[in-house]
This record gives C-alpha cells, structure tokens and sequence, in this order.
C-alpha cells in the first residue's frame, strides 16, 4: 500500500471511528492461526471482511478476520466499542425454512451513512451454481425442475440496539416457475444480533409467506459454543436461537474440538428418533443425532424448519465438517432423509434408507438425491412394501445410473433390522471419505444378512 493509500485510510478512520475507541483499545500481539508472524497494534475498527489495526508508527494495518487466532477472534468480541452496524458488515451465509429450506448468501455493506445489502437465495441448487447465476443475471429458466429456486435482492439495513432489520426492495427470480419470473416476492427479514455474527429470527414476504432465518458471519464460527458437553455421552438439546423443537446428540469419545467432524442426523416415522448408532459413532469418530420433532404427518414447513434450526445449531456448538453431514432415516423417515439430500446438497455427503426407497413426485417418479451422493438402502426381505421396491426397482436403477450404492438385505420385516447393519451402512459411507468423484463412477455392490452373528465386525472400505 502506497503513502496515499496509508493517509487516505487513516483519514477514513478517524471520521469513521468511534470518540476514543482507538484510545480504549489495548496494545497486544495479533497472531493468525495459519502461523504467520505476529504484529503488534491495537485495534481501530472492522472493515467489512478485515481488521484494522493501528500501528506503533501510526500506520494502518488490515488483517483478515477469519485467518486470526482464536484469542484475537475472542478479544474482538469482548470489545465494546464495536457497534452492531460495524459487526454487520461482511459475508453473510445461512438458511431460511418456508414450506423447503432455502440456502443465503449476503453481503452488507456500507453506502454513505446507509446500510445496504445485496443476498441470493437459493433452493435445491448447489451454491456455487446460485452463485453464478446471480452473478450473471440468470440462465435457462424452462429447464428448472419444480423445487429449484434461485432470487437475487436488495435490501435496505436498519439496526436498533441487537435489533435487525432487513427490507427486501427488490428481488428478481433467475430461476424457479414462470409466476415468480414474472412477479417475485420481495422478503423483510426481522432478526436478533449476537456476537460474534450470529442473526436470527423472522421473515415475511409481499406475498405474505412467513417463516424463520439462521445467518451467520462467514468468520463467525470460529469456536464451538458447546465446549462444555461431555464426549462418550448423550444429550437432549433445543436450538440456542429458540427455534421450537429439539433433538438428542451423542459425542464420540474421540470428539476434539478443534477438529472438524461428520455429523449424521436421523429421522423416525413416529418421531423421537435415537441417535443411530453410538458404537459407529465411537468407532469413526461422527457426531451422532436423532430430531425429536419430526415425524409422519408433520407439515413439510415444521420438517424444513427443524432440520435447518437442527442443523444451524449443531455448526455452533459443535466443530462440524460441513462437507459431511449424512442423513438417515427408517420408513417415511428414509423418504425425508433423502430429500434432505435434495434440498442440503451443499453439506450432504451420504444416506441411509432403512426400509424406504426414495420419496415420490405428484407424477409418480421417484424425487431423486444428487447423484453423487452415495446411499445405502437396509432393507428386510419380507417388508411387504419398501423390500420389492427397493430390491427389484429403486436399488438397480440407481445403480445403473452410476450412483455409489449399497444393498444390505436381511430376512426381517419393516424395522426389525439387526442394529449391527446400521453400523456397517455408517462403516461403509465413512470409507468413502465424501469422494464425490467416485461417487459417479465406482459400482453398486449388495450384501445379504442371513446369518450374523451377535457382534460381527463393521466392514467397509479399506481407509
């Protein structure tokens, strides 16, 4: 950075700064977690995405938030002197539930004295792809399978103490039916702040559909909030937000947090589901959790709703590997599980249908995962409804289209699985490691279980 640019930044910071906040600020050692050389300085402000930092010699310094040490990261939120607004402006990523989960990407910004915001939405569609589009004001919009959505918006920003307010101004549809290309709903979202750079709460569009957000700084994440839950044990826990429903959580033995880990998130037809297997969890180190809320006959809204407010909840208090998340599910429940697969492409890296195959469109044709999300079907021979289905329909087609997949029969009914089968099916997903190339390309393989033994061993791929 030049001379000019140095003054012209200092300029900028002592309008922009806060009576004395430089002043209140101590002297201290800013380090980064990826070991590069420590600097001394105190802090003067955040700047979008940066640090600024004074210097000893007086000359500004940005520092990436999100490359700093966790003490650096936990000395920025104690600090007073950094308003809401200042805490506001940066990159923004979470979810929305409506009657399907929707995925954001926001950036607030400052334009003179205004706060502004500019966001994507997008549903069924991987971000990258969203991401794109909104970039370059669309594509091919007829092609559109009918849950795929992709809005871009504006936003005016109001703040009132840890209050938020965003007001939808305009949105365009790049993607989605032909009502919404041609009118699309601006949304209002209504949220709580919480250092350091969590939002949630409410929204509302000009259409009148309502719903809830969970957002997050996309450096916010930096330190698990749940440090303090016991590995080896499990837990009953709701959302820190408030979001109404609840889930149990088993933590392997090995959990470190300070390291990223799987997570699987199970549904049961009659709700309460249990952690599927806490012996797997143990033995490949994955988070273990069953959602309470959910079961058959619930809305697709609570059901959106539970499991994005589950999930949002899990990355905060948990070192989550957000590239693996895995969804099973016995009955309607795998049905569910496989539409999470759908409508959480971005995190999801493998399913587990127990007695179920895939969900069904209004038209009758299976409502299919991503390809590249690998699946392995449990299913009992005498199930008089999902054991045909699956083993004579669902399991070869997918096959056939290059899916990685796994067939494990029994001689059992509906739900009467021998529970050493739910640790294979994890064993076997967590030796393929989410590779998403190989997914498309290596073959199916079956196995049948007709004479295990109590405690057999957990096969799987070779790590």
């Amino acid at each position: 950075m030049n001379r000019c640019r140095y003054a012209a930044l200092a300029a900028w910071l002592a309008v922009g700064t806060a009576p004395g906040a430089a002043q209140q600020a101590d002297w201290r050692t800013w380090s980064s977690k990826v070991g590069a050389p420590g600097e001394e300085g105190r802090f003067a402000r955040l700047l979008d995405n940066k640090v600024v930092i004074e210097t000893r010699g007086g000359t500004p310094r940005t520092l990436t938030k999100a490359s700093l040490s966790v003490e650096d990261q936990d000395y920025l939120a104690g600090l007073a002197s950094i308003s809401t607004a200042d805490w506001l402006l940066a990159d923004w990523s979470g979810m929305s539930a409506a009657a399907r989960v929707r995925h954001q990407a926001i950036r607030i910004s400052r334009s003179e004295s205004r706060l502004t915001a500019q966001g994507t939405w997008y549903q069924a569609v991987p971000r990258e792809r969203a991401l794109k589009m909104s970039a370059t004001s669309g594509g091919k919009k007829a092609d559109a399978p009918s849950d795929c959505r992709v809005v871009r918006e504006s936003y005016e920003v109001s703040v009132n103490g840890d209050s938020v307010t965003l007001k939808g101004l305009r949105a365009k549809c790049l993607l989605g039916p032909p009502e919404m290309t041609k009118a699309c709903p601006a949304t209002t979202f209504n949220g709580k702040f919480e250092k350091p750079g969590i939002l949630t709460g409410t929204w509302a569009d000009t259409n009148g559909e309502t719903g809830r957000f969970w957002w997050a700084r996309d450096d916010a994440l930096y330190k698990p909030a749940g440090s303090n839950i016991e590995a080896g044990a499990s837990i009953h826990l709701a959302p820190l937000d408030g979001t109404p429903c609840s889930y149990s959580a088993y933590v392997p033995t090995s959990y470190d947090p300070a390291r990223a880990t799987p997570v699987l998130i199970n549904d049961s037809p009659g709700g309460n589901a249990p952690p599927l297997s806490t012996d797997a969890a143990d033995a490949v180190n994955w988070i273990m959790v069953g959602l309470a809320g959910v079961r058959d006959g619930i809305s697709e809204r609570v059901d959106a709703e539970s499991t994005a407010a589950t999930l949002f909840d899990l990355a905060r208090r948990f070192k989550l590997d957000r590239k693996r998340v895995y969804f099973s599910g016995m009955a309607n429940g795998g049905r569910r599980a496989a539409n999470r697969g759908i409508f959480f492409e971005d995190y999801c890296a493998g399913l587990i249908c127990i007695a179920s195959g895939f969900s069904f469109t209004k038209q009758g044709a299976y409502d299919c995962p991503p390809l590249a999300e690998p699946t392995v079907f449990i299913i009992g021979e005498k199930d008089l409804f999902s054991g045909s289905e699956v083993i004579h329909r669902v399991f070869p087609e997918e096959k056939s289209k290059g899916r990685m997949t796994r067939l494990i029969k029994h001689p059992g009914a509906d739900g009467l699985a021998p529970p050493e089968l739910n640790a294979e099916a994890i064993r076997w997903l967590d030796g393929l490691k989410s590779s998403r190339k190989a997914a498309a390309v290596k073959p199916a393989t079956e196995s049948a279980t007709k004479d295990k033994t109590k405690n057999p061993s957990l096969p799987g791929p070779k790590k």
